[in-house]
């Protein structure tokens, strides 16, 4: 009985170090995304951001330049291709486009009251808007040009 006790405690001190770990690292991970947060805040305030530090601010904007990776992706190589279709959301994307939900995430129009100060500027906007808008094919045969 005395040895299963032991055992017990044995597997109980085991468990609270790895809790202890654990929640060590936990603790750097949040130190380490909150260093992060606050580098790419005062990069955007400066006017020396990259779109990563955009997107370490809000990361949905990630969602954006995903959405025209795969755009370019799946028409890049079709004989007719309308990116300004896909951006302003007329045509086939009707409603779906990718500046109004930039809009949503940056800029002085934002429409989203959660949207932090350096994120609600133009230079956020400009930035995003045109690391996005680059990621898109050029238009052929769709009548834009």
């Amino acid at each position: 009985m005395n040895e299963a006790k032991q055992t017990k405690r044995s597997q109980e001190k085991v468990i609270l170090v790895c809790v202890a770990d654990l929640d060590l690292e936990l603790m750097d991970r949040a130190a380490n995304k909150l260093k992060l947060r606050r580098e790419a805040e005062s990069a955007v305030r400066e006017q020396r951001a990259t779109f990563d530090d955009l997107v370490t601010l809000e990361p949905a904007l990630q969602w954006l330049m995903d959405d025209a990776v795969a755009y370019r992706k799946s028409h890049g190589k079709k004989n007719r291709c309308c990116a300004n279709a896909r951006w302003y959301g007329y045509g086939d994307w009707k409603g779906r486009g990718i500046k109004e939900r930039l809009l949503e995430l940056v800029g002085n129009a934002s429409s989203r009251r959660i949207v932090k100060p350096p994120l609600r500027s133009s230079y956020a906007y400009d930035l995003a808007y045109d690391s996005i808008y680059r990621r898109l094919p050029n238009c052929r045969n769709c009548g834009c040009l």
